[in-house]
């Protein structure tokens, strides 16, 4: 028994002095002097009273620690600790609107671990534990994030408007949780009178919770009205807006329309840069003097005309936005590959180059060479459709096997038609390869079709070739085909 007391006496006297370290720690925050992290001490304080079997005391030494850090306000270590949390358990945590520091802990802990009970829960999390590992051993918690908040940070911050709040009701519930409700009750406004879906709006606060509180004539509505100019819808604006939403960040004058101003000199019409932007919204927050202007330069140098640069951005855009010493790499490579710079192929080929780390490169040739490729029947595959390459390890296994299987055709067929890769086993190949195999147990058929004659063709072109002669013997399949496309139809 005395040993036993002897110990938790040695973890009490541990944990009083890491507490004196965590004091110091949010006083150096909070004046911006240089200090240990507080996270990191208080990860410290809960491993050691885990360790000591004195579990319950640190609430009691932290609730007594943060009043008596000079100057510090309650809601300002309120807002230091919830500014540092995961992004996932503080994306729910300001849901249970905590009043005090010990009040958050609490509920952050118990967020964290149910996120970790729920399948793939821990996945969610940057670390696995909040606050330590209870080994003797402490690793960084998933709010030592704290500790890394800017010197300006450290002086903007009093309570962060970190919060996902419930956008089916009034905005006004939330707004004493923010130093300016009438701000963020506009903002919220502005965002439903626009379109956004609760789902839409969730994806913004997730990104940059400070963003409902943005000044909406000044940061938002100008955004909006750019893009509502160039003919983009409502909703095309909130989709836009909502998978990229560092758009709302950049500056209007320094980044978006000088942006929009490069689009039109290099693509053309408003129409045609709404049409881009559609595809992908990082010509709006890239700066394209940097990549696109001297990409499109350099392309236009290697003999490749405008129109097929246009577009081949519209199916491939960052494509574009590429570093212009990793472009003249990747077109260094598609010339060594053989591909021919006078060919419509050949800015695919650097695309597709461009897209691929050398790792990824060398898993495409050992799926080939596994299934008995050569090296010129694999460079033919290459030279002809070089987006193969952009099809995965597991369907290019998938599709050279169910071809080779057949015994109707072999790696020169495929060199001969290399997009037959490209397309659906389940959707195209298996109709079509079983209406084959019937008609030729029937002998009605001598020699199977090329590759390029079974894949291109639409279901009406290639069962309406079959059915005229052998309707009776592929009825089932051919109807079968027919009431699935009507239904996508």
């Amino acid at each position: 028994m005395g040993i036993e007391l002897q110990h938790q006496e040695n973890g009490i006297a541990q944990i009083k002095a890491t507490l004196k370290d965590l004091m110091a720690a949010i006083a150096g925050m909070h004046t911006g002097r240089p200090g240990p992290n507080p996270a990191v001490v208080d990860a410290t304080v809960m491993s050691s009273a885990q360790n000591f079997g004195l579990s319950n005391l640190p609430h009691a030494f932290t609730q007594s620690t943060f009043p008596k850090v000079p100057g510090l306000p309650k809601a300002q270590s309120l807002g230091y600790f919830l500014h540092g949390l995961d992004g996932a358990i503080r994306s729910k945590i300001w849901l249970f609107d905590p009043q005090d520091l010990m009040s958050a802990m609490n509920i952050a802990r118990s967020i964290e671990a149910d996120l970790q009970w729920q399948p793939n829960g821990a996945n969610r999390l940057r670390k696995k534990q909040l606050f330590g590992n209870g080994s003797g051993t402490t690793e960084q918690s998933s709010f030592a994030r704290l500790g890394e908040t800017t010197a300006i940070d450290r002086h903007r911050i009093k309570c962060p408007p970190a919060y996902v709040p419930d956008f089916g009701v009034s905005s006004s519930g939330i707004g004493s949780r923010s130093e300016n409700p009438e701000r963020l009750d506009s903002v919220v406004s502005f965002f439903k009178e626009s379109g956004f879906s609760n789902t839409q709006l969730e994806k913004i606060v997730k990104y940059k919770p400070e963003l409902l509180l943005a000044n909406v004539e000044k940061i938002i509505k100008p955004k909006f009205n750019v893009l509502h100019d160039l003919g983009l819808s409502a909703s095309e604006i909130c989709s836009i807006i909502s998978s990229n939403p560092a758009i709302l960040r950049r500056s209007i004058n320094n980044r978006i329309i000088p942006s929009l101003s490069v689009l039109m000199g290099l693509i053309g019409s408003n129409a045609s840069v709404a049409k881009l932007l559609r595809v992908c919204s990082w010509f709006l927050v890239t700066d394209l003097d940097k990549t696109m202007v001297p990409n499109f330069e350099f392309l236009k140098s290697c003999g490749i005309p405008m129109n097929l640069i246009t577009q081949h951005i519209y199916y491939y855009p960052r494509f574009i936005l590429h570093k212009p010493d990793t472009m003249r790499k990747s077109v260094d490579k598609a010339d060594e590959l053989g591909v021919n710079r006078s060919s419509n192929r050949y800015i695919t080929a650097v695309g597709v180059v461009s897209s691929l780390s050398n790792d990824s490169w060398e898993l495409k040739l050992k799926t080939f060479r596994d299934f008995g490729f050569s090296e010129d029947e694999i460079l033919g595959v290459f030279r002809k459709a070089p987006q193969v390459f952009s099809v995965s390890e597991e369907k290019l296994r998938n599709v050279i096997g169910l071809l080779l299987a057949t015994g109707r055709y072999n790696t020169l067929s495929i060199v001969r038609y290399p997009k037959s890769l490209m397309y659906s086993i389940e959707t195209r190949y298996k109709p079509r390869l079983h209406v084959l195999e019937i008609l030729e147990k029937k002998n009605l058929i001598e020699n199977w079709p090329s590759l390029g004659a079974i894949c291109k063709p639409s279901d009406k072109k290639f069962f309406g070739k079959f059915s005229g002669f052998y309707l009776d013997e592929i009825s089932e399949i051919y109807m079968g085909r027919l009431n699935s496309v009507a239904k996508k139809s």
